[in-house]
């Protein structure tokens, strides 16, 4: 079935939403969100995880927590993503 949209959040000023995706084949969630680029609040986040870096293939993003409401839509049991 290949990428499926799953939604996006309505409350963005800008109509540039975060957004969220799933790829029901390869079992994966794709989101757009926000970048994180504070130095302070990735080291932060870090600790509180015990580490110290973030792979060089990885970025922190940071979304609406309302935007929760969205994931039902790409919740999976043992054969993959489903539908919500």
């Amino acid at each position: 079935m290949g990428i499926r949209y799953v939604g996006k959040w309505d409350a963005s000023p800008d109509g540039e939403s975060p957004t969220l995706w799933v790829d029901e084949e390869k079992r994966l969630v794709y989101m757009q969100g926000y970048r994180v680029e504070d130095p302070e609040l990735e080291a932060e986040l870090l600790a509180a995880a015990g580490r110290d870096r973030i792979p060089a293939n990885e970025t922190l993003i940071a979304f609406p927590d309302d935007m929760i409401d969205l994931f039902p839509g790409v919740r999976r049991d043992d054969s993959g993503p489903q539908s919500g």
